[in-house]
């Protein structure tokens, strides 16, 4: 008959051994997780310039969509403007239609 016994792990904290293996311990898992933080700081940095070049491309479509206008000869013939000269500045108008 095969009896089974829930044993506890052995654990020195250096009492017997000299050495303080718990905190031998934690360094090791310490450096363990170096390269799965050095990652994750890499992830995080390349997120921030997938975001920006997001930024840039929205602005870029923005002024696409604005410079498309121009093309448009019954959009620029709704604007006009003047300069008049006059004393020590000229005189400046603007109007734009709808």
């Amino acid at each position: 008959m095969v009896s089974s016994v829930n044993r506890q792990p052995l654990i020195l904290t250096g009492l017997v051994s000299g050495f303080d293996t718990a905190s031998m311990i934690n360094q090791l898992t310490q450096l363990q997780k170096a390269p799965i933080t050095a990652l994750q700081g890499q992830i995080s940095d390349r997120q921030r310039r997938v975001d920006a070049i997001k930024d840039i491309n929205g602005r870029l479509n923005n002024l696409l969509t604005a410079a498309k206008k121009f093309s448009d000869t019954a959009y620029l013939q709704t604007k006009s403007s003047s300069i008049t000269p006059g004393g020590a500045a000229a005189n400046i108008a603007v109007s734009a239609g709808p």
